[in-house]
């Protein structure tokens, strides 16, 4: 009797094993999304979407008091990549109650081989994403402040 019952036991695991499995992969997947860091990453990248910028996951990382963010451009946009990049990290920072205190931007130059990294102060990255983008005058101020370096990698 003992034998049929862990036989029927076994039986009835593997029947809803899968079903198990499922639940609590979803219930994984609802712990990761909860993590602000995450949401934050998939909100810049739907925010990349609507204007044309395309972010990867492996794009947008986080250190301990930076947001680091990778793009690619070419050598005619580079101020432009540089502001919208900042924009969209500002605009997604402004609507939640995270902060950072410094914002990371590695652009990669198509045609140079060239890197460019781009650093700014995090309040001032809010302050950019608060405001409309088109603003060409805040944006030059904006570029003012931050720091800029090269690096060819060849």
């Amino acid at each position: 009797m003992k034998k049929l019952l862990i036989i029927a036991l076994i039986l009835w695991g593997g029947v809803f094993a899968d079903s198990f499995d499922k639940v609590m992969k979803s219930r994984e997947r609802t712990n990761i999304l909860s993590d602000p860091n995450f949401k934050l990453r998939d909100d810049i990248i739907n925010l990349g979407r609507s204007t044309r910028h395309n972010f990867n996951r492996s794009d947008i990382r986080f250190e301990k008091e930076r947001i680091i963010i990778e793009a690619n451009c070419r050598r005619t946009n580079i101020q432009s990549t540089i502001v919208k990049t900042f924009w969209m990290c500002g605009r997604t920072l402004s609507r939640t109650n995270i902060y950072f205190p410094e914002v990371v931007v590695i652009l990669h130059v198509s045609k140079k081989d060239d890197i460019l990294i781009a650093s700014a102060n995090g309040l001032d990255v809010i302050k950019l994403g608060s405001r409309n983008i088109s603003n060409y005058e805040f944006n030059k101020v904006f570029l003012k402040k931050i720091n800029v370096y090269t690096q060819n990698s060849k």
